[in-house]
């Protein structure tokens, strides 16, 4: 079920983006409300290829669409890592504070984080994303312009790690 709301709210963002900058459906979807931090393209897009990679069968015959999948999505964040100091950028900042149209380091490693527990299932990596997402949280309910409303989808992936790690398969803690 995670996997599904992952990708339904990537592509929402996405689709949002097609609306009105102004109508309250471009606001609710990409922001949650009016003057909050929207949700741009590159993390919508991560959003629901992480779905995907989740949605996708951990059986070896499964192996290539996965790798294909985690390639798209390490692509895309590194480019967003490596975007401060690539001579195409358009912003002069580091990628540790939130820029227009730029991830935070904070979604970014979350995200590598994610990519890299698709692969080796080890028990700690949860941590990344469910301190972004706790972090977030904190921060949203503060006003503060933390990651917003992708920490709720970072908070929620944090759980499906951690419910399906292999510590968690050993105890039959689902």
């Amino acid at each position: 079920m995670i996997p599904a709301m992952l990708i339904a709210s990537g592509v929402l963002v996405m689709w949002a983006w097609s609306l009105p900058t102004g109508s309250s459906l471009f606001t609710l979807l990409t922001s949650l409300y009016e003057g909050g931090v929207t949700m741009k393209h590159l993390t919508a897009t991560s959003f629901a290829l992480v779905g995907m990679t989740l949605q996708t069968p951990n059986e070896a015959h499964h192996a290539r669409t996965r790798v294909s999948l985690l390639l798209v999505l390490l692509t895309l964040q590194g480019i967003a890592l490596l975007s401060p100091v690539l001579p195409y950028s358009a912003y002069d900042t580091a990628a540790l504070t939130v820029d227009p149209g730029e991830p935070s380091l904070a979604t970014i490693l979350s995200f590598l984080a994610v990519a890299a527990w698709t692969h080796w299932r080890t028990d700690w990596l949860w941590l990344v994303p469910g301190l972004a997402g706790g972090i977030g949280i904190i921060g949203h309910v503060g006003q503060e312009p933390a990651l917003h409303h992708t920490a709720a989808l970072f908070a929620l992936i944090a759980w499906y790690m951690r419910q399906n790690s292999p510590s968690a398969a050993a105890s039959g803690a689902h």
